[in-house]
């Protein structure tokens, strides 16, 4: 998370270079997207637990199971969010402002983000697995390449070498997200996880 968030605060000061607005926009769309986050956390939790309790039981293929249906649900979660965010960007960004051009950034990188988290959603869920087992290597892992070796170099080449418009920079921003589901994913088949000490009480 403190990577997560040290890459944000580098990414406004990016933004900035589209104006005050792409600014906002940024935040309003930064905090409909935690509620997304809440949800997949909220079942992360609570599946982490039946999986810590199954890996201590040594009823591994249950534990596998378990991640997999919370996979399912946080992903078809996002994908609804994104179904509605299709069609209503415009309408939920202007809930939080009366600015023409602050909705209409806000609606370019609403839609780029909820289309990345619902990959995002599939991923951040198999990683349950990772809640559950203690195995908290891929979250620090999956963070520092997708802000740091994704993120800032996208950013950094399409707002300032290529300053090329916003919606390349929205487009950045889902492709980290994409890119840190994508890195817990391949951590989750590796299967390491399925070998951490996990003692039952």
């Amino acid at each position: 998370m403190l990577s997560r968030e040290g890459a944000n605060l580098i990414a406004i000061k990016i933004m900035a270079l589209y104006g005050t607005s792409a600014i906002a926009s940024v935040g309003v769309t930064f905090r409909l997207i935690g509620l997304s986050f809440m949800i997949m956390m909220g079942l992360g939790d609570g599946s982490g637990a039946i999986i810590g309790q199954n890996l201590g039981i040594k009823q591994v293929e249950r534990a596998e199971d378990t991640a997999r249906l919370t996979a399912k649900i946080s992903g078809s979660i996002n994908l609804a969010i994104f179904v509605v965010v299709m069609f209503f960007a415009r309408n939920i960004i202007g809930v939080f402002t009366d600015s023409a051009e602050v909705i209409y950034y806000g609606a370019i990188l609403i839609k780029a983000m909820t289309f990345s988290m619902i990959f995002f959603g599939f991923s951040f869920g198999l990683s349950s697995a990772f809640f559950g087992s203690g195995y908290n290597k891929p979250f620090m892992v999956a963070s520092i390449i997708s802000r740091w070796a994704v993120q800032m170099p996208a950013l950094f080449l399409v707002a300032i070498v290529f300053q090329m418009p916003f919606v390349a920079a929205a487009i950045a921003f889902a492709i980290a997200e994409l890119s840190e589901g994508i890195i817990m994913t391949s951590f989750y088949f590796k299967g390491k996880w399925k070998e951490m000490q996990v003692v039952a009480s």
